[in-house]
């Protein structure tokens, strides 16, 4: 079966002219003197607009598609409109359009300036896809084309058609040899200063085709400069730097901090032995509430109180959020308010008691303060499906010291007045 390549050039009238004719000349004559030649058929589109070019790959169903012209790195390839001019086309619509084809087309070459971003993104969908890394001179450009489809003409494989060309930009003595990148589909090449450390793990999740749970308590950001490696290798590079650990069962990947998981893991074991010693009737769940420990601490994730750190000590499990900033501080020096979340148990299966805090550190800013505990408290019952006690929302309000019967037990309003002033909602279960 014969295979298609389609030749895509643009030159909008708004940008630098360059040689796409010659490009193309040479690699139309070089694949009829190859050995293969009656195994490609080349057809070709000028001054490339979007329509034609999904014309033309629902027209000839290409296994190669080879883009020639400009490129402007994060804003995209310069395709042109009706008017000549540039249109460019960012690399998230790219990678959505050929995702659309991607049983067919194999490999697709970007032989443009600065278009290695779109050919990463690209790379999700292609099994091979070719860009460049930074601006590529017209000469340079032609020489890596010629020379890779000498390579495909002889039957040689892309990526060692890729690595002849790059070998054939050094023959001309042009120091651009390392500008074109091949990202096959079961590579990855990452190249990313100070990104977060939760958007690799996040392409790399694209690009495997497998389901990533991803803790939220990973942060931080990192630099990372990986050129075409398996995404097994990046995965476990950026586990190690990270003190990140996985589990993985079928197609799902559990992602945690290293302390996180072997919490998590003795929580696992804790719930086996609960649920074992609950056929024996050796824990009343009357004094337990309904959830476990793992699911009180994400009830409020939404609210931005993210419930980390959870451990187990002598006393039980325990769990405490980060501390969210309300308002501003009275001072240059001082604190914000500010609230926090806390979970407590003696066993992992089933929470005993929470409590939500507000710092009052600066006075000034309590109303606002006052208005998000009561939020949050709000929240919480909702999310846990806790029936509110009556009267309570509007207790915390009027900042009243209150005890409230609840079908789980009792709700304490608690003020303590000390260095900053602080109050309390906590929740009991109990009979």
């Amino acid at each position: 079966m014969k295979k298609t390549i389609l030749f895509l050039a643009a030159n909008p009238i708004d940008t630098d002219r360059l040689r796409l004719d010659k490009e193309l000349r040479e690699i139309k004559n070089g694949l009829q003197r190859s050995n293969k030649r009656d195994e490609f058929v080349l057809e070709q589109v000028w001054a490339a607009r979007p329509i034609d070019i999904r014309r033309a790959i629902l027209d000839h169903s290409p296994s190669i598609v080879h883009f020639s012209g400009h490129g402007a790195g994060i804003e995209g390839i310069a395709f042109e409109d009706d008017d000549g001019k540039a249109k460019l086309v960012d690399a998230e619509t790219l990678s959505d359009f050929f995702k659309l084809f991607s049983n067919n087309i194999n490999c697709v070459v970007l032989n443009a300036c600065y278009s290695e971003i779109q050919a990463e993104v690209i790379s999700r969908h292609i099994n091979h896809v070719i860009g460049m890394k930074k601006e590529i001179g017209d000469i340079t450009a032609i020489e890596y084309a010629v020379a890779f489809y000498d390579g495909l003409g002889a039957g040689k494989s892309i990526e060692f058609s890729h690595q002849l060309a790059c070998n054939a930009i050094q023959w001309k003595n042009i120091p651009e040899h390392l500008t074109p990148s091949l990202n096959s589909r079961n590579t990855i090449s990452l190249r990313f200063q100070d990104i977060e450390v939760r958007a690799v793990l996040q392409i790399i999740a694209d690009l495997s085709g497998l389901n990533f749970i991803i803790s939220d308590t990973i942060q931080g950001n990192m630099t990372l400069n990986l050129q075409s490696v398996p995404w097994t290798q990046a995965l476990r590079i950026v586990l190690e730097r990270n003190g990140l650990i996985m589990r993985q069962e079928g197609n799902v990947v559990d992602i945690r901090p290293y302390e996180e998981m072997i919490a998590f893991d003795q929580f696992k074991n804790e719930l086996h032995i609960y649920e074992k010693n609950r056929k024996n009737n050796n824990i009343k769940e009357k004094n337990y509430f309904e959830f476990s420990v793992i699911d009180a601490c994400s009830a409020l994730n939404e609210l931005g109180l993210l419930t980390k750190n959870w451990h187990k000590d002598e006393m039980g499990w325990f769990a405490v959020s980060n501390y969210l900033e309300i308002g501003e501080p009275q001072t240059p020096s001082s604190l914000a308010n500010n609230l926090a979340f806390y979970v407590e148990s003696d066993v992992c299966s089933h929470v005993k008691s929470m409590k939500i805090v507000l710092n009052i550190n600066n006075p000034k800013m309590e109303s606002l303060g006052i208005f998000k505990l009561t939020e949050a408290t709000d929240f919480l019952f909702k999310k846990l499906s806790l029936n509110i006690p009556h009267g309570l929302l509007e207790s915390l309000q009027n900042v009243s010291n209150t005890q409230f019967l609840a079908d789980f037990g009792i709700v304490n309003i608690m003020i303590e007045k000390s260095k900053i002033d602080t109050i309390k909602v906590i929740l009991v279960a109990g009979p």
